[in-house]
């Protein structure tokens, strides 16, 4: 729910939803008044520190009529519940409907360094990959800390960095036989 009904934004014009989130152009984040723009929670989902902040940049980019940078790919999710459920990119089921080759990678977290730091139990990552392309396709984390993670998914998810990062010789995935 966007926090907006102290903020008299009816006075400027501004409707809200029964939820109390602004409605704005997708792709420039105007709102229905054209010099006032939104971002963030008071448009709704997905409501990550991250993804409204890039929100935030693309808003200002159109604002001042800077030359944006093109749009993530994916931006994260986050559902703060108990355990933390993130993703980032595409699920299994999107990789299989696009007819893509993948691998997937899973570490559980009490494998890893930062859960024997943390003396955490519960959680995994979960990475999918292109057989084909070596590209990371999707990042799916649930666990303690998931929201604060998926960001390194999201940087790593994008194309122009994603041959640089992952070579498959570095990847020891769990499953091998897995994938279409």
């Amino acid at each position: 729910m966007g926090a907006t009904d102290t903020l008299g934004l009816e006075h400027c014009g501004l409707t809200v939803d029964s939820r109390g989130r602004l409605k704005i152009n997708p792709a420039t984040y105007q709102t229905e008044v054209p010099h006032i723009y939104a971002a963030g929670d008071v448009i709704g989902f997905p409501s990550l520190a991250s993804t409204s902040m890039e929100q935030g940049r693309m808003a200002a980019c159109h604002a001042f009529e800077i030359p944006m940078p093109p749009a993530p790919e994916h931006f994260p999710y986050g559902i703060y519940s108990v355990p933390e459920i993130s993703t980032v990119g595409m699920n299994e089921q999107e990789v299989q409907q696009r007819g893509i080759h993948y691998e997937i990678g899973i570490a559980r977290f009490r494998e890893t360094s930062r859960g024997h730091i943390m003396g955490l139990d519960q959680g995994l990552l979960k990475m999918i990959f292109s057989i084909k392309t070596r590209r990371l396709l999707g990042v799916h984390i649930v666990g303690e800390g998931a929201t604060e993670l998926i960001h390194i998914g999201q940087a790593v998810t994008k194309p122009e960095r994603n041959a640089r990062l992952l070579h498959r010789e570095h990847l020891q995935l769990s499953d091998p036989g897995r994938g279409l």
